[in-house]
């Protein structure tokens, strides 16, 4: 095997095989050595850049691979024998370290999917939370993009007479919100989305400001109009965290998007509801959150 290594490393013609002795020249083998330590330093500053920090399993940062343990050190004084260890000790780690990047390379690929597949998720969600409508779903007739004006419209004969005056006609803001508050005891949802919606418009720092922006979105629902109640239901939440009605606003936040077939997003809301009022979470309020939760398969 002698011959074939020398001729390997030699290459044709040299000298010494011209003589029929497989014997390098000491520049020669001076040669080999410094395109093996290149080789071997290639390795090491490619381990470094892809593995940075050094792994045990490659070469080590700044001294020669040792050769394999399976193998016996070679006899002092057959250098041939001892490049050839290590010329196979590069390609074993070559090879080892290609496995790595590939694996790498598809660890990286499933990260890219999961976080497309988790961002379009989440847009999906607050897109939802905002009453937005999911991709596909069929847009919402023109009647249902804005509460109507606030017409003379009558309330039901059945229902009772509506109020004699319009509700923003009062005099102090009790008093209006009182008003607009009878449109949706006289049941005249249209009228009573309109005018709580436009009381909380006119008076945010009032203490009914929770409520009749509450009350608006429970007049939308009446109406099944279940995205313009969701809206306001979350608006009511985020404008009005303290007010009377916040936790019933999540609530029913819930419900809407349980009517708009959204039930991670309606679990979304009945979390936040557990998590930021606890210690409204009694009676009927906790009751209705529990059968809400069930309904939506939210989980203990």
């Amino acid at each position: 095997m002698a011959p074939l290594l020398a001729a390997l490393v030699l290459g044709p013609g040299s000298p010494a095989l011209a003589q029929g002795v497989a014997v390098p020249t000491t520049e020669q083998m001076r040669n080999v050595e410094r395109r093996v330590s290149t080789l071997e330093s290639q390795m090491r500053a490619v381990q470094r850049e892809v593995f940075p920090g050094g792994d045990k399993r490659f070469f080590a940062a700044d001294a020669p691979a040792p050769p394999p343990p399976a193998q016996a050190a070679p006899p002092a004084g057959d250098p041939l024998i001892e490049l050839t260890m290590r010329l196979e000790a590069i390609e074993s780690q070559q090879r080892s370290l290609t496995g790595q990047i590939e694996e790498l390379q598809f660890r990286l690929r499933q990260v890219e999917t999961a976080f497309e597949k988790s961002r379009g998720d989440t847009e999906f969600r607050l897109n939802a939370l905002e009453g937005g409508r999911p991709a596909g779903s069929p847009a919402s007739p023109p009647s249902a993009q804005a509460p109507p004006p606030a017409a003379t419209a009558p309330a039901p004969a059945a229902a009772g007479p509506a109020p004699a005056t319009p509700a923003r006609s009062a005099a102090t803001p009790e008093e209006a919100y009182q008003a607009a508050y009878a449109f949706y005891k006289a049941r005249d949802w249209p009228r009573a989305s309109a005018e709580l919606a436009g009381f909380a418009a006119a008076n945010p720092r009032s203490p009914r400001a929770s409520n009749a922006h509450y009350w608006a979105g429970r007049a939308e629902m009446e109406q099944g109009r279940h995205a313009e109640a969701a809206k306001l239901f979350l608006s009511g939440y985020k404008n009005w965290p303290q007010g009377a009605m916040a936790a019933s606003s999540l609530l029913w936040l819930g419900k809407a998007l349980i009517a708009m077939q959204q039930p991670r997003a309606a679990c979304d809301a009945l979390n936040q509801l557990r998590t930021a009022y606890p210690d409204r979470l009694t009676g009927t309020l906790a009751t209705e959150a529990e059968a809400a939760r069930a309904q939506a398969k939210c989980g203990p």
